[in-house]
């Protein structure tokens, strides 16, 4: 019999952008790890830690950088796993609060064991290349926030 987990796991969102010439420059990462596609920044939250703590935490980890000009969106993503990552986590799926902001690496972005390569895209671009709905919405509203915060 398959256990029925009820609860979310808690997490986090990025739409981490560049400024160049001709605007913002989004970052766009291929997941290797569990599934292979291309997705914005993700990770979950320790019970202690806060969302902007877990936020830091997720691009430290994953970029090798610190996050900077951080600003909190007004939207949430809600998700469900696949059967088989729902005996890993043991939560039904993922609720994220969503951020965005900008990178300061020392060199240049170093990714681990989750992703195997990235690329810094316009909206366009990087809106055709994300693998999942929830992604292209959160990085439309983030495009919009960003455009209207000039």
């Amino acid at each position: 019999m398959i256990k029925v987990y009820k609860k979310y796991r808690r997490g986090i969102r990025a739409v981490i952008y560049k400024k160049d010439k001709k605007g913002f420059l989004f970052l766009v990462l291929h997941r290797i790890k569990r599934w292979k596609g291309y997705e914005l920044l993700k990770g979950g939250k320790f019970s202690k830690e806060t969302y902007f703590q877990a936020l830091k935490r997720e691009i430290k980890e994953e970029t090798d950088c610190r996050a900077e000009s951080i600003k909190k969106l007004p939207i949430k993503d809600k998700f469900d796993y696949p059967q088989k990552h729902i005996l890993i986590f043991k939560r039904r799926g993922q609720i994220s609060v969503c951020y965005v902001c900008e990178l300061s690496c020392l060199s240049k972005i170093k990714l681990v064991d989750e992703h195997d390569k990235y690329y810094w895209l316009d909206f366009k671009r990087a809106l055709r290349k994300l693998s999942y709905g929830n992604s292209k919405k959160i990085l439309r509203y983030a495009n919009s926030f960003l455009r209207n915060a000039k």
